[in-house]
């Protein structure tokens, strides 16, 4: 039996919130009643990446100054990230042993430490490396501290099993401002190096805009905003909590959107404040050495323009210099992007890259490839696509795994956005397994895409 989980995104709770730690219960019993149920002989579970989240945090604003931190400094042309390598260690190490203190990281562990107890199986556990904790592929140490909480944990980029017929990666691969490879070829080595391709073991070690984006403007909208400490304000500190749901709004750049949204009712004192965290955190995006380097992919265009280009439209044409004036400026934004959303087809970039992998290029041919199931997660949003399939019962699909964390997202009529809690779990059998009513020996399939509408103290 194989178990794939994704994005789970553990954090050391300075500036977001982590899932309730009853979801890990959930997924125990969930599991445990399956491998029962279906006469599993084994236990695999994959972490499908971003399960402690090693950038979304303040800790950098807390302890460093820009030019000390990851993307700081003078990048090294190999990774993009500072050369200090031994500080960057040291700080991401500091951030990874918040993570694993906090109380829903132990219950996690807890949980995955407890399988092969509660389900009688011999268990493997393997974590498939993402892009919020792409630097456990830089450091090693920082996989061996997981290593001392979750013993016999393997790291990969890739996870392959035949005998499921699976092929499971994190999916930011496909995500432009998530993965490397693209900067390390145009602009760290654009001198005749040889270039990286997409799934190089190489490209896993650069750092890509995202990360940065994370640190200095999702987390520091909320550090800032934390910092500022209005006074004559009721309240503040339920309004903080309250602001750590910005995490979780897909797509990324919504958040400006919903900071309208959020603070629509508020007291001007909050508004003030919230106009003044977003100023000083696209600062820290922009101004960061990284970002000025990610500068150069792309012409400085208003609709073809890359992240950098569209965070410093909105600094320097949307945010006003009040709350009220980049309220109004927002609004207009949102009823044009909706009149292009009306025309302009819904891309998602994971499954148009699923359907690149390599392996269907043997789906069809005689015999076939093993592989029949394509996962991804990175987007939290579940879903799967079949994209072609065989007499014989076979089929090509991409299944995204969505996450087991909030989703806030932007209601169809634009004025408001929703809440849902998610968990989505995908159980894999083999021959020898689910022998019930079986008329194949090919690897059968059970996916759980649940949400959930529940406040939690």
């Amino acid at each position: 039996m194989l178990v794939v989980i994704s994005d789970i995104h553990l954090t050391d709770l300075s500036t977001a919130h982590n899932v309730h730690a009853t979801a890990f219960d959930l997924m125990c019993r969930e599991i445990s009643t399956a491998a029962q149920a279906k006469g599993a002989v084994e236990l695999q579970v994959v972490l499908l990446g971003d399960i402690f989240d090693l950038v979304r945090t303040d800790f950098w604003h807390r302890t460093t100054t820009p030019d000390q931190r990851p993307w700081g400094g003078d990048l090294d042309p190999e990774t993009g990230m500072n050369r200090n390598t031994a500080l960057i260690q040291t700080q991401f190490a500091t951030v990874l042993a918040g993570v694993l203190a906090t109380p829903e990281a132990k219950g996690l562990i807890t949980t995955l430490n407890g399988l092969s107890t509660v389900t009688n199986l011999p268990t493997k556990l393997t974590y498939v490396v993402g892009n919020h904790d792409r630097v456990f592929n830089n450091f090693p140490a920082l996989q061996q501290q997981v290593r001392a909480v979750l013993p016999g944990i393997e790291f990969a980029n890739l996870f392959k099993a035949d005998d499921y017929g699976v092929l499971a990666r994190h999916g930011h691969e496909w995500d432009e401002n998530c993965h490397g490879f693209t900067f390390y070829n145009k602009v760290l080595r654009p001198d005749g190096a040889p270039q990286l391709g997409r799934f190089d073991a190489r490209s896993y070690q650069v750092m890509a805009i995202g990360e940065v984006v994370t640190a200095e403007l999702m987390s520091g909208l909320v550090h800032f905003a934390r910092a500022a400490q209005p006074g004559n304000v009721p309240d503040f500190p339920q309004f903080i909590e309250a602001f750590k749901d910005i995490n979780n709004i897909r797509p990324t750049l919504d958040v400006f959107p919903w900071l309208e949204w959020f603070a629509r009712d508020q007291l001007p004192g909050y508004k003030q404040t919230l106009h003044q965290a977003m100023k000083q955190s696209l600062d820290g995006v922009l101004q960061s050495s990284l970002a000025k380097k990610w500068d150069r992919l792309v012409t400085d265009l208003l609709l073809q323009g890359d992240l950098t280009d569209r965070l410093a439209l909105l600094k320097n044409h949307v945010l006003g210099n009040s709350f009220d004036e980049f309220r109004g400026r927002v609004n207009s934004l949102s009823k044009l992007q909706g009149l292009v959303d009306k025309v302009t087809p819904d891309k998602d970039e994971c499954a148009e890259g699923a359907e690149e992998e390599e392996i269907w290029r043997f789906w069809t041919a005689n015999p076939p490839g093993p592989t029949q199931y394509v996962l991804y997660g990175h987007t939290h949003k579940a879903r799967h696509v079949a994209f072609g399939a065989a007499v014989d019962g076979r089929v090509r699909m991409y299944i995204n795994t969505g996450t087991l964390l909030p989703l806030i997202q932007r209601t169809s009529s634009r004025d408001g956005f929703s809440t849902a809690s998610q968990m989505t779990m995908a159980f894999f059998y083999k021959t020898e397994e689910d022998k019930t009513a079986r008329a194949d020996r090919g690897p059968t399939l059970d996916l759980w895409n649940g949400i959930r509408r529940k406040t939690y103290v």
